[in-house]
């Protein structure tokens, strides 16, 4: 009896080590982000499936997660925003840019990454005045899988979210779903494809876009 409690203990210990070493192959740690870096994206239009939009990011510095970029629009449909360079304020812990209109945080990352982790937020948006959008989101990865887009073809890991909002405008108030997916690439640093949709009152489909790398320069960390 004694040996098959042992047994039984060395079995469920091999277990758990076996199981703590695939947890550590799978996390995955916030990205070292370097200046001189940048990655340019797509943006397809899922109703028309053409390209509406293409913009590269360039990372100049910053301190701790707190980094700058240059965002640049090198072509646009829309001609106020064709061709325009702003500088934008990104936090490495979650790649969520700061958005001053925004009371919260959007959080489409949350390092460490591994499959299975979850996290939930929400945030407010003034876009104008007398108009207000709040959001929540719950999000979960879900798992590896190789994504290829236009930069090539990278091992990713699926980040899945989900959720609701509320939007007034002028006095008038409706309710609609988030849906957002996330595919991060280790080796490029950054995501690699994002897709995004939203619904209207009803349930039917409102706004659905999804961005693509298309070219990218990353440096290995020393």
């Amino acid at each position: 009896m004694r040996l098959l409690r042992t047994g039984i203990s060395a079995a469920m210990l091999c277990f758990i080590l076996a199981a703590a070493t695939v947890m550590a192959q799978d996390k995955v740690d916030k990205p070292m982000l370097l200046s001189g870096e940048h990655w340019t994206y797509r943006r397809m239009d899922l109703w028309k499936n053409e390209e509406i939009e293409r913009f590269r990011e360039d990372l100049l510095g910053g301190v701790g997660d707190s980094l700058t970029v240059l965002w640049t629009i090198l072509s646009s449909q829309d001609g106020r925003r064709r061709n325009s360079v702003t500088y934008e304020f990104l936090d490495a812990s979650t790649l969520a840019f700061y958005d001053p209109k925004a009371e919260g945080r959007h959080v489409p990352l949350q390092f460490p990454l591994y499959p299975g982790k979850t996290w939930s937020f929400q945030y407010t948006y003034h876009p104008q005045l007398a108009s207000d959008l709040s959001i929540q989101q719950s999000a979960v990865v879900e798992g590896w899988e190789n994504v290829t887009v236009p930069a090539g073809t990278f091992r990713t890991l699926k980040v899945v979210h989900h959720g609701h909002y509320f939007a007034t405008s002028s006095g008038a108030s409706w309710t609609g779903q988030i849906y957002e997916t996330y595919w991060y690439a280790p080796d490029a640093k950054r995501v690699v494809k994002m897709e995004y949709r939203d619904t209207q009152y009803g349930g039917s489909t409102w706004d659905q876009w999804r961005d693509e790398l298309v070219d990218l320069k990353v440096f290995s960390a020393k």
